[in-house]
């Protein structure tokens, strides 16, 4: 199995005119950025839902009370939060590729 990967790996490279290193250098630094732009586009979508707020501005909200608790907030608070972290790392990660 790693042979068949090897040779389809080599075939691409040499195909590209590029070494192996530069392929898999390439290659994971677009599927990085890929990744980032689903999750930035994720983020906007939940962010458009509460006037471009992030995270905190959201929780802050709920526990004012200008926000309703009750209709997802809290699920759009969290997976928010969780993609920003998440944004934080991949960035770092691509700045280190």
């Amino acid at each position: 199995m790693a042979t068949q990967l090897d040779n389809r790996v080599q075939t691409v490279a040499s195909e590209l005119g590029l070494t192996i290193d530069e392929l898999m250098q390439r290659g994971l630094h677009c599927l990085v950025a890929e990744e980032l732009r689903a999750i930035n586009a994720e983020m906007l979508e939940i962010r458009g839902r509460y006037g471009d707020a992030d995270a905190e501005e959201i929780e802050t909200q709920i526990r004012e009370g200008s926000l309703d608790e009750e209709a997802g907030t809290w699920l759009d608070c969290q997976r928010l939060d969780h993609l920003q972290d998440r944004h934080h790392r991949l960035q770092a990660l691509l700045r280190s590729l």
